[in-house]
């Protein structure tokens, strides 16, 4: 063979490498598009709207405190929001889209004591008397239950078809894109007579929709190679029904992503607190006991609601959830109260303390810290449940209040 031979073979090899390369790359894409979508909690029913639960990813702290988003290291017992553990999307008739607040779905009082939890990103709050941090200058606040995507939290791509398009083709595509990369996305979709539909209907027609990118969450802010995520998802779609897009540019949402994570950051806190039994005990037994003082089954785990259905504090067994549990025996519970993720209560700490200390007696274990040491609870009650309120009032002051479905969308 020539040398001229030689060359084209050659190339033809790079090609086909290349070509291999991008299939592969590709095939990776979609497999974790698929994972997380499959890995979504089920709906509840009863209590739909409130948070999933993830797998724990922290260690405890040695002293009781309140800590925020901000701490090196990992975090134990992270929260999932619903709907934001990956939209769902909701087939049927909607409620009355200005009863709720919109959101694209395709869609008791006592207990241990355990050091608190952070999350990924958190730093110490300030202690209770500290003056409410105010939201940044760029970040426009708005109410969170306005229809349609949320400014203040979501950044939006908006699509318009070339003729209408029917509902169920709609849900199938977008049910293919819960997130671009960690970001969650909701859709909004568009009737001929304007009017907004939260929940996507199989059998109405839409002349347009919204793909709503949330701009921060528990990973961090939304950047540019998130946005570029949900470009191409946009793209697909608009190529599937022959629209045309209208987006920002990434820089022009940028800062407005940036310091919606910094006043999240400021303000994001989880309270853990454990039980320490005598020895390993059966699992089956100490998870009925557990749900004979209050506890329900909820999700991949247990936990503790409010009269009004709201988890207030989740039970994991040996830093697992209860569905994920595979030994027989257990030896440590752990309660967890994610503060943005909770009902505003002034004696939220106070309640789990009550919890723990009622299961204590039921299964002779000792509420404890992570260094096994018992905790005094009595002056340490009063200051906790004081810094968590204080987070409870800041929250609500920035348009965040905790347990609504916008901080569910951050705080997750």
């Amino acid at each position: 063979m020539n040398s001229l031979q030689i060359t084209l073979i050659v190339i033809g090899l790079v090609i086909i490498g290349l070509v291999l390369l991008y299939n592969w790359w590709q095939d990776q894409q979609a497999q974790k598009r698929l994972n997380r979508h499959f890995n979504q909690s089920d709906s509840d029913p009863l209590l739909d709207g409130q948070e999933g639960f993830s797998n724990p990813r922290a260690p405890f702290q040695s002293t009781p405190q309140v800590l925020g988003r901000d701490s090196d290291g990992p975090s134990l017992g992270a929260i999932q929001a619903d709907g934001d553990d990956g939209p769902s999307v909701s087939f049927g008739p909607a409620l009355d889209d200005a009863a709720t607040e919109p959101q694209m779905t395709m869609d008791s009082d006592s207990s241990p004591s355990a050091a608190p939890i952070t999350t990924e990103r958190a730093a110490p709050v300030s202690a209770p008397n500290a003056g409410a941090k105010q939201a940044p200058r760029n970040l426009h606040v708005v109410e969170a239950d306005e229809p349609g995507p949320d400014p203040m939290t979501e950044a939006v791509v908006d699509l318009r078809f070339e003729r209408p398009v029917l509902g169920r083709a709609i849900i199938e595509q977008a049910m293919r894109f819960p997130s671009a990369d960690d970001k969650a996305i909701r859709y909004f979709a568009e009737t001929e007579d304007g009017t907004c539909h939260a929940v996507i209907r199989p059998d109405v027609f839409y002349v347009a929709l919204q793909i709503a990118v949330s701009m921060s969450n528990r990973l961090g802010p939304l950047q540019d190679v998130h946005w570029s995520a949900a470009m191409m998802i946009a793209d697909e779609l608009a190529q599937q029904f022959d629209a045309d897009i209208e987006a920002p540019l990434f820089k022009s949402i940028e800062e407005h992503a940036l310091g919606l994570d910094d006043l999240c950051a400021s303000l994001d806190a989880q309270v853990g607190l454990s039980l320490l039994l005598e020895g390993p005990q059966p699992i089956k037994s100490v998870a009925e006991i557990v749900r004979k003082r209050g506890f329900v089954d909820y999700r991949q785990t247990l936990a503790w609601l409010n009269n009004q259905g709201q988890v207030c504090f989740y039970m994991l067994f040996d830093g697992l959830a209860l569905s994920q549990v595979e030994s027989a025996s257990v030896e440590r519970l752990e309660l967890l109260l994610d503060v943005p993720n909770s009902p505003a209560d002034r004696h939220a700490f106070g309640k789990m303390v009550g919890a723990a200390s009622d299961l204590a007696g039921l299964l002779r274990a000792s509420i404890v810290d992570d260094q096994n040491q018992p905790l005094e609870r009595d002056e340490l009650v009063t200051s906790v449940d004081e810094q968590i309120y204080d987070i409870y009032q800041r929250l609500d002051e920035v348009g965040l209040s905790a347990g609504s479905e916008r901080a569910r969308r951050v705080f997750s």
